[in-house]
């Protein structure tokens, strides 16, 4: 290779590389369009508790379109999704027609038999102790939401 094959080679690696460097670093950071939901986990959600996360569960009915259609309208909102993303939020799903017969007392009992279909938020105070916040699939909204969350971040802190 002689050397202006050389220079060539080198300025050309070298505007690649450049050019790599620059679209890597400029490159907008993904965010997601709606929430990303974990299924729903018993052990999960007291872990989050106990990291200190405010939790959100999202219990909608696949049998009943209009859980489907206010999680929707909510999980998609743009200043929900600044919260969830700037916050330590922790976001879960369940969809009860997925649940078995025989353990949706459980599942009451463990929710203190709030409202079913809808949003349940939980936190931990500092003494330890859970509390629970619900929201009627019919009265979600992004607002209602965001208030919900700052009242369980003040609590918790």
């Amino acid at each position: 290779m002689s050397s202006i094959q050389k220079k060539k080679f080198a300025t050309v690696a070298g505007v690649s590389l450049f050019a790599i460097v620059f679209l890597v670093w400029f490159q907008p950071i993904y965010h997601p369009k709606f929430i990303d939901w974990n299924p729903f986990s018993i052990s999960e959600i007291h872990e989050d508790l106990d990291d200190g996360k405010v939790i959100l569960v999202s219990v909608m009915a696949s049998w009943g379109i209009s859980t489907v259609i206010h999680e929707a309208r909510y999980s998609t909102d743009p200043a929900i999704l600044k919260l969830v993303r700037k916050k330590s939020i922790a976001c879960y799903q369940v969809d009860l027609a997925e649940i078995p017969v025989d353990q949706i007392p459980y599942w009451r009992t463990y929710f203190n038999d709030e409202p079913i279909l809808g949003l349940l938020l939980l936190s931990k105070k500092s003494r330890h102790k859970v509390v629970l916040r619900s929201i009627p699939d019919y009265e979600v909204t992004a607002e209602r939401v965001i208030t919900e969350i700052e009242k369980l971040q003040v609590l918790k802190d």
